[in-house]
């Protein structure tokens, strides 16, 4: 299975805490989060996908991010498993599959959109047989 998300990878924070204890994301997160669990229903939809994947699965994921004007950078901000963390989570929430757990092999990258073009997230999900 094959999805293509129009909305720019982020990277997963750090949750913040507050004095009193309470945990909570930075809000371009929280954001991020809300846009993606707007999206998401209707591409698995569209997929196919009526209910959660199970057993073992193989992901590539590309996270392909919208190029600033101007960067010094080959590559976008952020490590490669904060990229994967929040889509993963993203994913289980929304019922792509059950845990992400189930996820024995994961490959992904992270790369610029071309000039102009919008950022997005690419991934292939195939069942593994063990």
């Amino acid at each position: 299975m094959e999805l293509i998300v129009p909305v720019n990878p982020i990277p997963a924070p750090r949750p913040r805490v507050t004095r009193k204890g309470w945990t909570y994301y930075p809000p371009k997160y929280k954001a991020w989060r809300e846009t993606v669990d707007a999206v998401l229903p209707d591409l698995l939809v569209a997929a196919g996908v009526t209910s959660p994947l199970l057993g073992p699965l193989s992901v590539t994921s590309r996270f392909i991010c919208t190029r600033p004007k101007t960067t010094k950078l080959t590559h976008p901000e952020g490590d490669i498993d904060n990229f994967e963390k929040g889509w993963f989570d993203r994913c289980t929430f929304n019922q792509l599959w059950a845990d992400d757990s189930q996820i024995v092999h994961s490959h992904s990258s992270k790369l610029w959109a071309e000039p102009g073009e919008e950022g997005r997230i690419e991934m292939e999900v195939v069942a593994c047989w063990e």
